[in-house]
């Protein structure tokens, strides 16, 4: 994984503005450091009453409809520049859920990660809240996947994305933020050919004095067991989740499958997967690393990231 100077990405451009713009202290990967994480205490937060601000943005496509808001492809008249708009509509929504999207802009205007959708502003206008963040433009790794027909991606494009979602998680739990519904779906590709993790519209901010959350969230293929069982689980369901995602990205389909969610929970709780075949040992030691049952034996990002296997491959 080769870095141009300055970059923070690997041969990429670095996350200062939405083009070309290099920051200094972005971030790097390399054998040594493999994340210095930028500082920026700066980010704008979500602002009312502007009536203005949506008069800039010239709505071109919807890219996705969620629970909690619809993502459009959208120009910025200003400057010329497409980004992707998230709007969430606060009219008639309860406490709690109001409380949660605002949440996805505070979480999401404290992160300065090359590996993590770039959030630029916030503001609500019409009893609607507007998110605007940046666009990946080549698409899911969900869709690549699918357009692979059955082929697994060559071994060094399944460490690259590895490494960079893992930095991207990394620099989440850094800053006591689990994700929650980490999938393919929820990672996004770069006309550069890097990895951005994004969708943060369920994660969770934890306490200095919280270890454990409980709700019950995500996606079922990338259950945890201790989620499958409903237990209190901490950030570690991001890291089989990310393990989840690195056998898809070997076998294009996921370890555990089943006819119905019942099933699929059981057979994730039998903990029972069939093992990545044509990739090297140290791919199927990685899986094997992630989707250790028990999240107290699982290795967090941190430890991930001493890996030697993780420390060579982003020498390279």
């Amino acid at each position: 994984m080769n870095m141009r100077p300055g970059s923070g990405r690997p041969g990429s451009r670095g996350r200062g503005g939405p083009v070309g713009v290099v920051r200094p202290g972005s971030g790097r990967v390399g054998a040594r450091g493999l994340y210095n994480e930028a500082a920026d205490h700066n980010r704008p937060r979500a602002t009312e009453g502007d009536s203005n601000k949506l008069n800039k943005w010239d709505i071109k496509g919807q890219i996705s409809k969620g629970s909690f808001g619809v993502v459009y492809k959208a120009l910025n008249k200003e400057d010329g520049q497409l980004y992707a708009l998230k709007e969430v509509d606060l009219k008639g929504m309860n406490r709690a859920d109001r409380q949660e999207a605002m949440d996805e802009a505070r979480i999401l205007s404290t992160l300065d990660s090359p590996y993590i959708t770039q959030h630029y502003e916030s503001f609500i206008e019409n009893d609607k809240l507007h998110i605007v963040m940046e666009l990946a433009t080549a698409g899911s790794l969900h869709a690549k996947l699918k357009a692979q027909n059955g082929r697994g991606l060559p071994e060094d494009t399944v460490w690259r994305y590895f490494i960079e979602a893992l930095l991207a998680v990394n620099h989440l739990h850094s800053k006591k933020i689990i994700h929650r519904d980490i999938k393919s779906l929820n990672l996004f590709l770069t006309q550069s050919g890097d990895i951005m993790l994004g969708d943060l519209g369920i994660a969770r901010a934890m306490s200095e004095n919280t270890q454990f959350l409980k709700s019950l969230v995500g996606t079922p293929y990338y259950l945890s067991p201790e989620l499958c069982n409903d237990k209190p689980y901490n950030e570690k369901s991001d890291i089989w989740a990310l393990g989840v995602v690195l056998y898809e990205m070997c076998m294009t389909v996921h370890p555990f499958t089943a006819r119905n969610e019942g099933a699929l929970v059981r057979k994730i709780l039998t903990g029972v997967y069939s093992p990545v075949k044509g990739y090297s040992s140290q791919v199927n030691d990685m899986v094997r690393q992630c989707l250790t049952f028990k999240y107290q034996s699982r290795p967090d990002s941190f430890q991930l990231l001493r890996n030697p296997a993780i420390l060579r491959k982003a020498a390279e």
